[in-house]
């Protein structure tokens, strides 16, 4: 039986280490501007070209210690559940089920998981989805 899944905002899960505290994203003006609506006291971070530079607490997409941060967070959670590491593909993962073995694999923020019911399979996408939401 095969599932998936997807986790929306997986990477903002992740807190930037101490040492890439100092990663800092600048939004242009619609953006600035959008935030300015949302929340006046950000205005006195606007630039004076419009635009407005934030400091990242959080992991975002695209930064290059992102996917590295989602990988190991991921791999944590999955062997603290049980599940081990395959010794070939640092993607896949796999655990024994109550019948058989159930097996992920990951791919940036999506999971297929190979599962030898469909029981089982739906145990490991609610588990997954509580841990993620």
């Amino acid at each position: 039986f095969v599932g998936t899944v997807d986790f929306p905002g997986a990477f903002l899960n992740c807190i930037m280490p101490r040492e890439c505290q100092q990663t800092f994203i600048q939004l242009n003006r619609f953006l600035t501007k959008l935030m300015v609506s949302i929340d006046k006291r950000f205005l006195k971070f606007v630039s004076g070209n419009g635009t407005m530079v934030l400091k990242l607490n959080k992991a975002l997409y695209g930064c290059v210690i992102a996917a590295k941060l989602r990988y190991d967070m991921l791999r944590s959670t999955l062997e603290g559940l049980g599940f081990t590491r395959s010794a070939y593909d640092m993607c896949v993962f796999s655990g024994n089920a109550k019948v058989g073995t159930t097996v992920m694999n990951v791919h940036v923020d999506d999971i297929k998981i190979f599962a030898p019911t469909d029981s089982e399979r739906e145990r490991a996408i609610t588990g997954l989805s509580e841990l993620f939401p």
